[in-house]
């Protein structure tokens, strides 16, 4: 299991490089926003065609700016936004760059929450929805961030 979690934390952090900080500096209505925001079907089928697409062209998402120093969510969506290769495969794969960001973040939270022992891990935003959503997919989103999809 902890080659698992290894390998999906280098798969976020590779297409979300987020400062350690983010979760902290996150705007309280990004935090709520996050909460409510829920991982279906449909959007689950987006996210994995688009980041495929994003990983196989090998697009940074930002565009080549430090998106280490982004302090909250906007301003990630702001540097997708800017990534014209990037935003025009989200938006062909028929989601927004706010709702890839917020769609990987909620599956990177969902998986890190439904891990044993995860008390320490799940946050103020964590979904319960999405965490039960994580455990009865976890074969296809485990195959996903394990890159075998």
């Amino acid at each position: 299991m902890k080659k698992f979690w290894l390998a999906m934390a280098a798969f976020v952090m590779a297409m979300l490089p987020l400062s350690p900080a983010m979760a902290q500096s996150m705007t309280d209505e990004e935090s709520a926003e996050l909460a409510q925001f829920p991982l279906t079907e449909p959007l689950l089928a987006k996210l994995i065609a688009a980041a495929k697409e994003i990983n196989t062209q090998k697009i940074d998402l930002g565009g080549g700016a430090d998106m280490s120093k982004m302090e909250t969510l906007a301003q990630l969506v702001g540097q997708i936004e800017a990534s014209p290769k990037a935003r025009d495969i989200i938006v062909r794969n028929g989601l927004t760059p706010h709702d890839f960001l917020y769609g990987m973040l909620a599956i990177a939270d969902a998986v890190a929450a439904a891990q044993p022992g995860a008390g320490d891990v799940i946050l103020s935003y964590t979904n319960a929805a999405n965490i039960d959503f994580y455990k009865s997919h976890h074969t296809q989103i485990d195959a996903f961030l394990a890159g075998r999809l």
